[in-house]
């Protein structure tokens, strides 16, 4: 598991409300693996509470429908980002912040 808990200009809502960004799985290397076609990472907010969420990209949402022959994909927690990267997580926080969305999108955790 890797956390980023500094967070650049471009993300000021981020910066403000968010004490860490905790990606599940993706080692302690500085880059991604852009291959992966989804990752589960987790918000925690200033006050303590922590989402759930996983991202994954348009390719991989259609290789799903294709190869199990499904008509829709439906997953709480879901982010879809243009690949796999940092920034594009970055992103997709920033965007759940401005859109007041990050408590409704994101699956809340227990911590313990």
């Amino acid at each position: 598991m890797r956390t980023i808990d500094h967070f650049g200009p471009s993300y000021p809502l981020t910066k403000a409300a968010v004490r860490g960004v905790t990606l599940v799985g993706s080692g302690e290397a500085e880059e991604l693996d852009l291959l992966s076609p989804n990752i589960d990472f987790f918000v925690e907010s200033i006050d303590g509470r922590i989402y759930s969420f996983v991202a994954c990209t348009p390719d991989f949402i259609r290789r799903h429908l294709q190869e199990n022959g499904l008509k829709a994909f439906i997953s709480p927690g879901l982010v879809i980002v243009s690949e796999i990267s940092v920034e594009c997580l970055l992103a997709a926080v920033e965007e759940c912040l401005s859109l007041d969305l990050l408590e409704r999108i994101g699956i809340p955790q227990i911590a313990g």
